[in-house]
C-alpha cells in the first residue's frame, strides 16, 4: 500500500488502518534487525516509511484481517474498535512526526534522534512496536498485556538484548493471565448480550408506550365526540320537555273556553300528542346509549351483546308506543312511516311471529286503512295469509279475517264473504270448529239474504256435523252461539232448496241445543227456529211432521235486543216476519216499518243495501196481506223498487246474485198490484196508460233476470227462478193487452222453454201455453189486419186521382149496419183484449219469502 503521509487515521477505512500498521511494523522490524546483526553498520536515521522484509509481521497482519471480519459479524465489537482507532490515531501521529533530539542515557553524548545506536531511540522503537502488537493481539482474540507485564516484557527483551544472561519470562503466569483474560472477555460478552436484550426490551416498552399513547389520544377524541353527542341528546330532551310544557299550557287555555265534551276530547288528544313526543325523546336516548356502548370500559363481549339487544328492543318498543300515541291523537299519516320502520325492524330482529311484531302489524294495517291506502293493507294481509313459513295458523287466519273486514268496509260483500269462507275452511281443517263457525257466520252476515252457494252450504254442513260429533250428553256441554247459528243458516238453506227432511233434522238439533242456554236472546232464537220448523210441516211426510206439532207453543214474544244496531234490526226483522206468519199483519206492519225506516237511515245499511231492501219487501208484503191496503202496499213496493235503481243500471257481470234476486222478487208483487189497479180503471184510455207502468217494471225485471237463468240453476235458486218465470208471464200478459203480440209471443216462448228445460210442471206449463196461444192468435189477427190495410192502401193508390164519390157504387152511402152488396170486401176486425189479471199463487201456505231462497 502506498503511503499517504498527510492522511489522518480517522479519515481512513478500517482495512486501510490495518494496512498502514502492517507497513509500520515491517519497517521497524527491518531497522532493528540491521542493528542487531551489524552493530558496526553505518548509522542511519530510522525511517518509518522504508520497506523491508520481516515475514513474522505477515502473520500479525493476517490475524488483524481475521479480527476485522469478526468485528463486522459481531456488532458488539464496534465500540471496542472505536477506542482502538483513537489510540492508533495518536500512535500514528507520533510516528509520523519528525524525530527530535533525545537527551540519551546519562553519561552518554546527546543523540540527534532516531539513531539505532542510541538506546533511548531503540527502546522507543521497541515500545511503539509493542503498543501496536498489543492492539493487534486484542483484535485476534488474545488477551492484551497489562502495563506491568508490558514493562517487564520490554525490559526482559531489552535486557536480553544487552545481557543475554537474564532469566526468561514465566510462561505459566502468562497462560494463567491469558485464561483470566478470556474469562473476562466472556463476561464482557455476556454483559454486552444483556445490554442488547435490555435495549430490545426497552425498545419494545417504548413501542408499547407509544401505541398506548396513540390509543389514549384516540380515546380522548372519541370521548370528546361522545361528550358532544351527549350534549346534543340532552339538548334534544330539554327541547322536547319545553315543547311538551308549551303544548300542555296552550291546550289548557284552549280547552278552558270549549264545552265540556269538546274539552275532554281535546285534552285527550293533547295528552297523546305529548306522549308521542316523549316516546320519541326516549327513543333518541336509547339510540344514544347504543352508540355509547362501545366506549364502556371493562364490559365483556357477551354482556355487551346482551346489553345491545336489550337497548334495541327498548328502542323499538318506544317507537311502537309512539305509533300508538299518534293513532290515539288521530295523526295516522304521521304514524305511517314510523309504524312501517318499526315493523320492518321487529321482523328483522325478532321474527314475524313475535307478539310485539304481530301487534305493530295490526297497528300498521289499521293506519293504512285509515289513510285510504287499502291496496297496501290488502297486500300486507295477503303476504301473511300465503306465508307457509309461519307456524301460527291463528295469525294467518287473523290476517284473512281482517282482509274480509276490509272488503266489507269497501262494500265488496262478495269478496268479503269469500275470505270469511276461506278462513272458515282453514279452521275446519284444523278441527277448530268454534272459530270456524264464527268465520262462517260472519260470511253469512256480510252477505245477508244472499243465496248460499253449494260450497258455502257444504262448509256449514261440515261445521255442524263436526260439532255434533264433539257433543256429549252432559248438561254442561253446550254448543257455542256461532255453531248454532251455522246450523240455523244450514237449515234455512236446505229448506229453500227443497231438502225438507234434512232441514228438519238440522233445525231440530239447533232448537234442542238452544234449549240448554238461558237468556232472552236464546229464547228468541229458539222461537225463530221453531217457527221455521213449523213452516216446513206441510212439506214433510206424516211421520216426520208429528214430532214438530208441539213447537208452536215454543214461540215467545220477541223483546228488543240491546246489542248493536244491525243485530237489533235483524231481530226486529225476524219478529216482524214471525208476526206475519202468525197472521198478525198489523203488528208485523208496525214492527217492519220501524225496522225499515231505521235501516234506511243507517250508514251501514243504505237504501241500495240488500238487507234494507229485504226489510222493505217484507214490510210491503205485510201491508199487502191486509184487505183493502193494496194502494199502500204498492207505494211501499215502489219505494223498494226505486231503491233498487242503482242495481238495475249495473252491468250483468257487476251485479250480485242477491241484487238480481231482489229485483225479480220485488218486481213480481209490485207489478201484480199495479196490474190490479189498472184493471179497476173504467176508462179504456186511462186503463191502457195505467198498464204501461207495470209493463215497464216487468220489462226491466225480465231484462235483468233472463241472462242469469243458468246461474240460478247452478246454485240452485229455484225461488228466484220461479219469480223470473212469473215476471215473464205477467210481462207477456201486459204486452197482449197493449196489442204488442209479437213481443208477447217472443217473451212467452222464452218462458215456456225455461219451464220445460229447468222447472217442468204440468199445471204451470199449461198456463204458459194458454197465454202463448192467446198471444199467437192476437199476432195472427194483427198480421192479417196489417196485410188488409196494406192491400187497401195499394188499391187506392192504383185507382189514381178521382173526385170524391166518383166511383161510388149503389149502396155505399148506406148507414152502418145496412147490408152491403154482394162482392164487397169485408175488413178483418181485431178482437178487443181483456184486461189481464195476475194469476194467483197456487201454494196452499205462503210464508214470507227471503231473497236467499226461503219461501214456498
Amino acid at each position: 500500500m502506498a503511503h499517504l503521509p498527510h492522511q489522518r487515521a480517522e479519515n481512513m477505512e478500517l482495512e486501510d488502518v490495518f494496512a498502514e500498521l502492517r507497513t509500520r511494523l515491517y519497517d521497524l522490524g527491518e531497522a532493528r534487525t540491521q542493528i542487531l546483526v551489524n552493530p558496526a553498520a553505518e548509522p542511519v536515521q530510522l525511517s518509518l516509511y522504508r520497506h523491508a522484509g520481516l515475514r513474522i509481521t505477515d502473520a500479525i497482519v493476517e490475524l488483524l484481517r481475521y479480527r476485522l471480519l469478526l468485528a463486522g459479524e459481531d456488532g458488539s465489537l464496534h465500540d471496542m474498535a472505536e477506542v482502538d482507532r483513537r489510540i492508533m490515531n495518536d500512535l500514528l501521529d507520533a510516528l509520523r512526526a519528525p524525530w527530535s533530539r533525545c537527551s540519551g542515557s546519562s553519561g552518554k553524548p546527546t543523540c540527534a534522534g532516531g539513531s539505532p545506536t542510541c538506546d533511548t531511540c531503540r527502546y522507543s522503537i521497541v515500545l511503539i512496536a509493542s503498543h501496536l502488537n498489543n492492539l493487534a493481539l486484542g483484535y485476534t482474540g488474545f488477551p492484551r498485556m497489562r502495563k506491568g507485564q508490558f514493562g517487564q516484557g520490554q525490559e526482559s527483551q531489552s535486557g536480553q538484548t544487552v545481557d543475554s544472561g537474564q532469566k526468561q519470562p514465566d510462561v505459566e503466569a502468562v497462560q494463567e493471565e491469558l485464561t483470566l483474560t478470556r474469562l473476562e472477555l466472556a463476561r464482557a460478552k455476556e454483559r454486552i448480550k444483556g445490554l442488547d436484550e435490555t435495549n430490545t426490551s426497552t425498545e419494545k416498552k417504548l413501542k408499547t408506550a407509544l401505541k398506548d399513547a396513540r390509543k389514549n389520544a384516540d380515546d380522548l377524541g372519541k370521548s370528546r365526540e361522545h361528550l358532544g353527542k351527549m350534549r346534543t341528546a340532552y339538548d334534544r330532551l330539554t327541547t322536547t320537555i319545553k315543547n311538551c310544557v308549551k303544548t300542555l299550557t296552550f291546550a289548557k287555555r284552549s280547552t278552558d273556553t270549549a264545552d265540556k265534551k269538546g274539552s275532554e276530547e281535546a285534552k285527550k288528544k293533547v295528552i297523546w300528542e305529548v306522549a308521542a313526543k316523549q316516546y320519541d325523546a326516549l327513543h333518541g336516548v336509547a339510540q344514544f346509549q347504543m352508540e355509547s356502548l362501545a366506549l364502556e370500559q371493562g364490559l365483556e363481549e357477551d354482556a355487551a351483546k346482551r346489553r345491545q339487544k336489550t337497548l334495541e328492543q327498548e328502542a323499538l318498543e318506544y317507537q311502537h308506543q309512539r305509533v300508538k300515541a299518534l293513532m290515539k291523537a288521530d295523526q295516522y299519516e304521521e304514524a305511517e312511516k314510523t309504524a312501517k320502520y318499526t315493523l320492518e325492524q321487529r321482523r328483522s330482529h325478532l321474527g314475524k311471529e313475535d307478539d310485539g311484531t304481530i301487534d305493530i302489524f295490526r297497528d300498521y294495517c289499521e293506519i293504512l286503512e285509515r289513510i285510504k291506502k287499502a291496496p297496501v293493507a290488502e297486500l300486507e294481509y295477503l303476504l301473511i295469509w300465503h306465508d307457509d313459513g309461519l307456524k301460527s295458523a291463528k295469525f294467518r287466519c287473523e290476517a284473512g279475517t281482517k282482509l274480509a273486514r276490509l272488503k266489507q268496509r269497501l262494500n265488496e260483500d262478495e269478496e268479503a264473504a269469500m275470505w270469511y269462507r276461506k278462513v272458515a275452511d282453514r279452521q275446519v281443517a284444523r278441527r277448530n270448529v268454534d272459530v270456524a263457525a264464527e268465520s262462517a257466520m260472519k260470511m253469512v252476515t256480510v252477505q245477508k239474504s244472499f243465496q248460499l252457494t253449494p260450497a258455502e252450504a257444504k262448509m256449514l254442513k261440515t261445521i255442524w256435523e263436526a260439532a255434533q260429533k264433539q257433543q256429549t250428553n252432559k248438561p254442561e256441554d253446550q254448543l257455542t252461539n256461532a255453531v248454532m247459528s251455522c246450523g240455523h243458516e244450514l237449515g234455512k238453506h236446505l229448506s229453500s232448496v227443497g231438502q225438507y227432511t234434512e232441514a228438519k233434522d238440522v233445525l231440530l238439533g239447533v232448537w234442542q241445543a238452544l234449549g240448554k242456554h238461558s237468556g232472552d236472546e236464546f229464547v228468541e232464537k229458539r222461537a225463530i227456529v221453531a217457527l221455521l220448523l213449523v213452516s216446513i210441516i206441510p212439506q214433510l211426510a206424516e211421520g216426520d211432521a208429528d214430532e214438530l206439532e208441539n213447537l208452536l207453543t215454543a214461540v215467545p214474544e220477541h223483546e228488543n235486543s240491546k246489542g248493536d244496531k244491525k243485530l237489533r234490526l235483524q231481530y226486529e226483522h225476524q219478529l216482524g216476519c214471525l208476526q206475519s206468519r202468525r197472521g198478525d199483519h198489523q203488528k208485523a206492519e208496525k214492527t217492519l216499518k220501524a225496522a225499515y225506516e231505521e235501516a234506511k237511515g243507517l250508514r251501514m245499511d243504505t237504501r241500495s243495501n240488500v238487507f234494507a231492501i229485504q226489510i222493505g219487501f217484507d214490510y210491503a208484503d205485510a201491508i199487502r196481506s191486509q184487505p183493502g191496503r193494496e194502494t199502500d202496499a204498492a207505494a211501499t213496493f215502489k219505494d223498494v223498487w226505486e231503491a233498487l235503481s242503482p242495481a238495475r243500471k249495473q252491468q250483468d257481470s257487476a251485479r250480485s246474485m242477491a241484487k238480481t234476486a231482489a229485483i225479480l222478487t220485488t218486481a213480481r208483487p209490485y207489478a201484480e198490484l199495479l196490474m190490479e189497479a189498472a184493471e179497476s180503471c173504467r176508462d179504456e184510455k186511462e186503463q191502457k196508460a195505467a198498464y204501461q207502468v207495470p209493463r215497464k217494471v216487468l220489462s226491466e225485471a225480465w231484462t235483468v233476470g233472463k241472462p242469469r237463468v243458468r246461474k240460478l240453476v247452478e246454485e240452485p235458486n229455484w225461488t228466484t227462478l220461479t219469480d223470473l218465470l212469473w215476471v215473464g208471464e205477467l210481462y207477456g200478459q201486459c204486452l197482449i193487452y197493449l196489442r204488442v203480440p209479437s213481443k208477447a209471443v217472443e217473451t212467452l216462448e222464452e218462458v215456456l222453454q225455461i219451464r220445460k228445460t229447468w222447472k217442468p210442471d204440468a199445471d204451470e206449463t199449461a198456463a204458459t201455453l194458454a197465454l202463448l196461444k192467446e198471444a199467437r192468435e192476437n199476432k195472427h189477427v194483427q198480421d192479417n189486419l196489417k196485410a188488409a190495410e196494406k192491400k187497401t192502401a195499394g188499391d187506392q193508390q192504383a185507382g189514381g186521382d178521382k173526385k170524391p164519390g166518383e166511383d161510388k157504387k149503389p149502396g155505399e152511402d148506406k148507414k152502418p149496419g145496412e147490408e152491403k152488396k154482394p162482392g164487397e170486401e169485408k175488413k178483418p176486425a181485431q178482437p178487443k183484449p181483456k184486461p189481464p189479471k195476475p194469476r194467483k199463487d197456487s201454494s196452499i201456505i205462503r210464508w214470507v219469502k227471503y231473497f236467499a231462497g226461503i219461501g214456498h
